[in-house]
């Protein structure tokens, strides 16, 4: 009889994360969309993303903080999708690290090019900004 318990428990806390997930894709995917401009870097802040340092140049290290759909939606493990200028050069995905505050990563600005951010979670579901993905610029 117990495991009988355990399983309709198993089964409603599924029926549970299903729900939420679904919620989150649907609803709040549709109505978070903001745009960075090259002049307000800070921009994504109501999408759950910040930096820090808000400009940075090519050999900075900035803070990127997660704490958008993805987060919200319970994702146990962040990865940041970065690539460099419109053809999103050297691909890379940087495992972010949860925190209190959210996810977070440092990444090394490379180049004078535009970076490009989309995040993901361990279970493929993305946030990419309504496919508009999240561009930072540097100070030239």
């Amino acid at each position: 009889m117990t495991k009988k318990s355990t399983t309709t428990a198993k089964s409603a806390a599924t029926k549970k994360i299903t729900t939420k997930t679904t919620k989150c894709a649907t609803t709040k995917c549709a109505t978070k969309s903001t745009k960075c401009s090259k002049s307000s870097m800070n921009n994504y802040k109501s999408n759950g993303i910040t930096i820090k340092p808000a400009t940075f140049s090519v050999g900075d290290k900035i803070k990127l903080t997660y704490t958008g759909l993805l987060s919200e939606c319970g994702a146990d493990e962040i990865f940041a999708h970065i690539g460099w200028g419109e053809a999103w050069e050297n691909l890379n995905d940087i495992k972010m690290s949860k925190t209190k505050s959210g996810f977070t990563a440092t990444i090394p600005v490379e180049n004078m090019s535009q970076l490009n951010i989309c995040f993901k979670d361990a279970m493929n579901n993305w946030d990419n900004n309504n496919g508009s993905n999240y561009t930072l610029y540097p100070n030239k």
